[in-house]
C-alpha cells in the first residue's frame, strides 16, 4: 500500500501545487490513511494529545448543567443534543451520567452523535439513549442544542499571507521535499475575506476556513429552536491578528509533542488551526444564528460551579486537586466557549456569567 505522503506527491506532480486546504484534508481524512481515518488511537496517553473529557469529567458535568438551563429556557419539553465529532465518546457519557443522577432532563433528552470513527465507545447503560449518525442528514429537525468540542480547529484551511499584497500559500513538492509557494489570491478567497471583514496586516499570515459556512448551514437546517455550543481553540479576529505572524496559527501534535511543521509525519500527526470566532459569529448571523456570548472554558466552568464541585469532592486529596486545577486552568485558558441561539429571545446563560470577551 502506498504511503499517504507518496499519494500527495503524485497528485501534486500530476496536477500542480495544491491548496493547503486540500493538503490538510488529505492528511487528516484520506480514506484509510488519514490521521482520523486510519483507525489508530489518537486521544489519551497512548495517542498524541489529551482533551478535557479524557482528563476528567468536569467539563462534561459543566456542559450538562448548562444543558439543563437551556432545556428550562426552551420550556422543559422534549430536548435533543447533537454532538458533532464525538471522538471516543467520553463527553457524551459524562453528560448523560450527570443528567441521569441529577436532572429530569435525562428522561426528556435525545442524544445524537455524529462520528464516523469506529473508536467511539458508547457505554452499555446509554446504548439506548445515544443515536449514532454518520451524517447530519440522518438527524431530524430538533429543539435543543448543537454541541461540538475541539472540532472546528480540524476543519481544513487555506493559508494566506500579506507580503505586498495578499497571496495564498499552496503546497508543492521538489526533490528537497514538500514546500510552499505563494500565488496571487483567487476571487473566491478574495470575496470571502471581503464578505467577513477579515483583516490581514502586512507581513503576517492567517488561515481562512471556508468549511465553517456549510457546517453552519447544516446546523441551521436541523435546529428549529435552541442553542449552538462550540468549544475550541481560537479567539476573536482582532486578537488573532494581534498575535499572528507569517506562520499563522497552524500547530501539529504527534506523541504529545507540538510542532509547526505540517509536512512531517503526514497522516500520523494532527494538524490544527485556531478558530476565528468573529468570522464564525458573522457566518452564523448570515444564516439566522444569533450571537449569545463568548468566554474561556475556565470562566464557563467556574460560572457553573467548578470550584464548589472540587471543594466538596471527598475522594480527591490536595495533590490530586492541585494537579487537576493546573491541568484544567492551563487548557481552559486556551479553549474558548462560544454560544449562539436561534428563535430564543435574549437568553440569559449562566455559563457566560464571567464572560469578559467579545468577538467583535
Amino acid at each position: 500500500m502506498k504511503k499517504l505522503a507518496t499519494i500527495i506527491q503524485e497528485k501534486i506532480k500530476s496536477q500542480g501545487p495544491m491548496s493547503f486546504r486540500d493538503f490538510m484534508g488529505m492528511a487528516l481524512y484520506y480514506p484509510g490513511l488519514g490521521y482520523y481515518t486510519s483507525g489508530k488511537e489518537r486521544i489519551g496517553k497512548a495517542g498524541d494529545y489529551f482533551t478535557s473529557p479524557t482528563a476528567n469529567n468536569l467539563l462534561g458535568e459543566s456542559i450538562a448543567k448548562q444543558l439543563v438551563e437551556m432545556w428550562e429556557i426552551l420550556g422543559k419539553e422534549e430536548f435533543a443534543v447533537v454532538e458533532y465529532g464525538a471522538g471516543d465518546g467520553s463527553l457524551s457519557s459524562q453528560i448523560l451520567s450527570w443528567l441521569k443522577d441529577n436532572s429530569r432532563l435525562y428522561h426528556h433528552i435525545s442524544y445524537y452523535i455524529i462520528e464516523k470513527r469506529s473508536s467511539t465507545d458508547i457505554k452499555k447503560e446509554f446504548i439506548h439513549k445515544i443515536i449514532r449518525a454518520d451524517d447530519v442528514s440522518q438527524i431530524p429537525p430538533i429543539v435543543g442544542c448543537i454541541l461540538s468540542n475541539e472540532l472546528i480547529d480540524n476543519f481544513p484551511v487555506h493559508r494566506i499571507i500579506n507580503q505586498n499584497g495578499l497571496h495564498e500559500l499552496r503546497v508543492s513538492y521538489t526533490e528537497d521535499g514538500f514546500t510552499e509557494v505563494a500565488v496571487p489570491l483567487g476571487n473566491d478567497l478574495k470575496n470571502h475575506i471581503e464578505k467577513f471583514g477579515i483583516e490581514i496586516p502586512q507581513y503576517s499570515g492567517t488561515e481562512i476556513c471556508t468549511e465553517m459556512a456549510p457546517w453552519l448551514n447544516e446546523i441551521n437546517h436541523i435546529l428549529k429552536k435552541g442553542f449552538v455550543l462550540t468549544i475550541d481553540y481560537g479567539d476573536s479576529g482582532e486578537r488573532l491578528i494581534q498575535n499572528c505572524d507569517t506562520n499563522g496559527t497552524i500547530h501539529c501534535y504527534h506523541k504529545h509533542h507540538v510542532n509547526r511543521n505540517p509536512f512531517a509525519n503526514i497522516g500520523d500527526q494532527d494538524i490544527t488551526a485556531d478558530v476565528n470566532f468573529s468570522t464564525l459569529a458573522a457566518m452564523g448571523k448570515a444564516v439566522g444564528l444569533e450571537y449569545t456570548g463568548f468566554t474561556t472554558q475556565s470562566e464557563f466552568m467556574i460560572a457553573l460551579g467548578l470550584n464548589s464541585r472540587i471543594n466538596h469532592d471527598e475522594q480527591m486529596d490536595e495533590i490530586k486537586v492541585n494537579t487537576m486545577l493546573d491541568f484544567m486552568v492551563n487548557m481552559s485558558r486556551k479553549l474558548k466557549v462560544f454560544i449562539q441561539h436561534k428563535a430564543v429571545n435574549h437568553p440569559m446563560i449562566s455559563g457566560l456569567l464571567f464572560a469578559r470577551r467579545a468577538v467583535a
